[in-house]
């Protein structure tokens, strides 16, 4: 069964959950230049009639992590795949925007880190003060809590990238973060089994963890119901 019949398949028991498996799919595929796999998530998402604004922000995400010749290259598939007008630009540079991606970059750090966040925020300021503010401004206020998608679709899409390129640190990091923002194991674990990984041990890792967070969380809603 290929990738995008295996996704229909789970959108169709979960119709709600459309973005959320299609998405990170099509961000990996993009990530991995992929035109074939990429045309046909295309066709599919138009007919399950997800908006080009939710595959816009997907492919501007993978600007944050896979760099602008993704982006650049994404919005070229895009265009061949599904011609349109282009839009008007959402979120302009300014003095007054900065200051709302600091604000936005903060809250969702808080959210996505929770305790770990001041701790997290302290060791990348050790590595490089710069990186520290680009990451807090750029990277969680300007890309990761634009509107137009959701934090828990945002996640799963960072997640699907990570697993491809292959960084252990940040992948667990964001599968931590995808459950603080509500984001259920079970369609982690899709994600995770559907997405391609060079690293085959990162994904079983990753898949390992989230059963045991999936199994350690019925265990204390069982506990909790019987008080």
């Amino acid at each position: 069964m290929t990738v995008t019949n295996a996704l229909r398949r789970l959108v169709a028991r979960t119709p709600s959950n459309a973005e959320s498996f299609f998405l990170p799919l099509l961000a990996q595929a993009n990530v991995r230049q992929e035109e074939t796999l990429f045309s046909e998530l295309i066709v599919a998402v138009r007919e399950l009639q997800l908006t080009r604004m939710a595959v816009e922000e997907t492919l501007l995400q993978c600007c944050l992590f896979d760099g602008y010749p993704a982006a650049l290259e994404g919005f070229r598939r895009l265009n061949r795949f599904w011609p349109a007008n282009t839009g008007e630009l959402r979120e302009e540079y300014s003095a007054r925007q900065l200051a709302e991606w600091r604000r936005r970059g903060a809250a969702l750090c808080q959210l996505i880190y929770g305790e770990s966040t001041d701790k997290l925020i302290t060791d990348v300021q050790a590595l490089s003060p710069d990186l520290s503010s680009w990451f807090l401004v750029e990277g969680y206020g300007r890309v990761l809590s634009r509107p137009g998608l959701s934090i828990q679709v945002r996640e799963l899409i960072t997640i699907a990238i990570l697993l491809w390129k292959g960084y252990p640190r940040q992948l667990r990091s964001h599968l931590r973060g995808a459950m603080r923002v509500g984001v259920a194991a079970e369609v982690v674990c899709e994600i995770l089994q559907l997405a391609e990984a060079d690293n085959l041990e990162l994904r079983e890792e990753a898949l390992l963890w989230c059963r045991k967070y999936s199994e350690n969380e019925q265990v204390v809603a069982g506990k909790d119901g019987s008080a």
